[in-house]
């Protein structure tokens, strides 16, 4: 039977193995940015391991000792949580440690290397491993600058309509989207702002994989253990079909091109965690309200059509007392949730003649 670990986005794949060896393989896909380790042969300490990064496959001889006594599932929450323990006390002892890039963006992310693979797209390199990436309309028109960091998506996002004004903003951290980001209309108005969480991306995928029945910290664990669909939650909620194989340079023209009206966002991948607003064209509000851990939370305010509707969130569904209101600002009807999402009644008001 094999044994898989999420670390840092990645899967580590092999038969299982004693402590110590699972650990090392651990610790090679992290830090070599593997998209796999796979366990080949053992014959006593010595391990032939197949490790895949990116387009390279590899097969390589390792020591399966290692001094230390933590356990493994303590072992991935401090990788998870804090990456630096990891470079200080990990890399020195590990003297093996793999190196290269990863060429496959995590999480499905939009097809980059129409970006960094274009000779017509002005690439500075920041670092040994970061880079940003201008792309222009003319001479003195920036389209875009976007940063990379070993070829995912990492840093300032920045795009513009062809009369200068921004199209959106925000920022990735390894091709996830991370913290606040907008979009406006092509005269300069706001049309939405999203705020987004890589970190606790990772967490909740984390423990969607793991899958442990005590683990009850995250909403959206508690539905995947109740068998509910939860990928709904990790998709960008911008209102338009968006086609994952739309290469990265074909979202920012279309983004950019001041006919369109949908908006496609440059990633496919994404957890909602504060702030959510749509405007219309003319700056009034058509929804408003707060993620919490991806999920719905708090007063919101919701309009469909001609319809305008406020109530509460909890957890995701909504509770109590629901009202409805038409363009004219009359209210229309109301529902009322129990505590479980679930509409239990609907009352209808008719206007005095």
């Amino acid at each position: 039977m094999g044994f898989k670990v999420l670390v840092f986005g990645q899967f580590v794949t092999h038969p299982r193995p004693t402590g110590h060896l699972r650990e090392v393989m651990m610790l090679h896909a992290a830090l070599s940015n593997a998209n796999s380790v796979t366990l080949v042969e053992r014959v006593g300490r010595q391990c032939r391991i197949r490790v895949i990064t990116g387009f390279t496959d590899r097969a390589l001889t390792i020591n399966s000792v290692m001094n230390t006594d933590i356990c493994l599932s303590e072992f991935c929450r401090i990788m998870i949580v804090n990456k630096l323990l990891l470079t200080c006390i990990v890399v020195p002892a590990l003297a093996f440690a793999l190196r290269g890039n990863s060429t496959t963006p995590i999480y499905n992310s939009p097809i980059i290397e129409s970006i960094l693979k274009n000779p017509d797209i002005i690439k500075k390199q920041l670092s040994a491993t970061e880079v940003s990436a201008t792309g222009f309309y003319n001479a003195s028109k920036k389209q875009f600058v976007v940063h990379f960091k070993r070829e995912k998506l990492h840093g300032v996002w920045q795009t513009y309509f062809e009369n200068n004004l921004s199209a959106d903003s925000g920022s990735f951290k390894n091709s996830l989207p991370d913290g606040l980001w907008k979009t406006w209309y092509p005269n300069g108005q706001l049309k939405t702002v999203r705020n987004y969480s890589a970190g606790k991306f990772l967490y909740i995928k984390n423990d969607l994989f793991i899958n442990h029945p005590r683990n009850q910290r995250y909403v959206i664990t508690r539905l995947a253990q109740q068998k509910k669909d939860v990928e709904g939650y990790f998709r960008p909620d911008y209102n338009s079909e968006i086609d994952k194989r739309t290469t990265l340079l074909g979202r920012i023209q279309h983004n950019t091109a001041a006919v369109n009206d949908n908006y496609m966002a440059p990633f496919n991948q994404s957890l909602h965690h504060g702030i959510f607003v749509n405007y219309a064209a003319n700056g009034a509000v058509k929804d408003s309200g707060n993620y919490v851990n991806g999920l719905r939370n708090g007063l919101w305010k919701e309009t469909d059509t001609s319809i305008t509707a406020t109530g509460f969130y909890q957890h995701g569904c909504k509770t109590g007392q629901w009202k409805y209101y038409d363009a004219s600002g009359m209210l229309v009807y109301t529902e009322h949730y129990n505590q479980h999402g679930e509409r239990k009644a609907i009352y209808h008001f008719i206007a005095k003649p």
